[in-house]
C-alpha cells in the first residue's frame, strides 16, 4: 500500500495547514476521501452536495461534499473533498492529475510520485 503525506486546510478556515497521510488508490477517481471525525478536525466547511460512490466491494455509499486547499509540495490546490462517515483518507487519481503527477512503482525503490509530462506531439 502506497501512501501519501500532504497538507489540508479548509479554504476559508483561519486554522494552520495540517500534514496527513493518505492512502493512495489507484481505483478511486476522486480527489481526496477523509472521514467525518478528520473534516471537523481539519475545520472543513460544512458539505455543500452529496454523491454516490461505488466501493471495490460492489456496495454503494453517499458521501458529502466539500472544498479545502491541498498543498503538495510546494503547490496549493483547491480541490473538492469527499466526506465519508468512516474509514481512511484516500487519495485518488483526480489529486494525482490535479497536481501534475504520475504514480511509478518500482521494484527496487517503491512507489514515487513523478511530474506528468506529455510526450511532444
Amino acid at each position: 500500500m502506497a501512501h501519501l503525506k500532504f497538507a489540508l486546510q479548509g479554504h476559508n478556515s483561519s486554522e494552520p495547514k495540517r500534514v496527513i497521510d493518505g492512502i493512495i488508490d489507484t481505483g478511486f477517481s476522486g480527489s481526496v476521501q477523509v472521514p467525518r471525525n478528520v473534516a471537523e478536525e481539519l475545520d472543513l466547511p460544512e458539505p455543500f452536495a452529496t454523491m454516490g460512490v461505488k466501493l471495490a466491494d460492489g456496495s454503494e455509499t453517499t458521501n458529502a461534499l466539500t472544498m479545502a486547499c491541498a498543498t503538495l509540495g510546494d503547490e496549493t490546490k483547491l480541490i473538492a473533498v469527499q466526506v465519508s462517515p468512516n474509514g481512511e483518507i484516500l487519495v485518488g487519481m483526480d489529486f494525482l492529475r490535479i497536481f501534475n503527477k504520475a504514480l511509478l512503482a518500482s521494484p527496487s525503490s517503491g512507489v514515487l510520485l513523478m511530474p506528468d509530462t506529455q510526450p511532444e506531439p
